[in-house]
């Protein structure tokens, strides 16, 4: 599973960690990674998108910002991403793989809603952030686990 934000710093590799730390703790391995649409190559996840994940003792991969290419792509079952305009910026550039892509919220609930970027803002907003991402992939995990593969 490939979950897409913007900078790949703060949304994206908060779901990345959520669902690895949550798979887990069901005892289900899962493959999880996540990029940018516009990365900030390189850069280490947020300071306080750590923060609010280490309040919830959630561990935390050693994290480098990358961009979304044609190999995470190609290597991904299902893509994930936080906003509309992240899903059609992907649809644009990789047609053939339509049935792989979807906003997160819209996937696990059928609503047509984003997860809101708190970059620039305060630690408040990155914990509103944190447990939307925290319910949606709860969610996420009840409906994979429904799908036979």
């Amino acid at each position: 599973i490939l979950f897409v934000c913007t900078g790949n710093i703060c949304r994206s590799p908060m779901a990345e960690n959520i669902l690895r730390y949550l798979a887990g703790k069901r005892g289900v391995s899962i493959s999880t990674d996540s990029g940018g649409v516009n990365a900030v190559v390189g850069s280490d996840m947020s300071h306080l998108a750590k923060r609010v994940l280490e309040e919830l003792n959630i561990p935390i991969k050693k994290h480098y910002a990358k961009d979304v290419t044609p190999t995470l792509v190609e290597s991904s079952d299902l893509i994930l991403t936080m906003e509309q305009w992240h899903k059609e910026h992907l649809l644009s550039i990789y047609p053939e793989n339509t049935h792989k892509i979807h906003t997160l919220i819209k996937y696990v609930q059928g609503i047509d809603r984003d997860v809101p970027d708190p970059y620039g803002k305060r630690i408040e907003y990155y914990r509103y952030v944190r447990d939307i991402l925290l319910k949606n992939i709860e969610l996420l995990l009840d409906k994979l686990g429904r799908r036979r593969v």
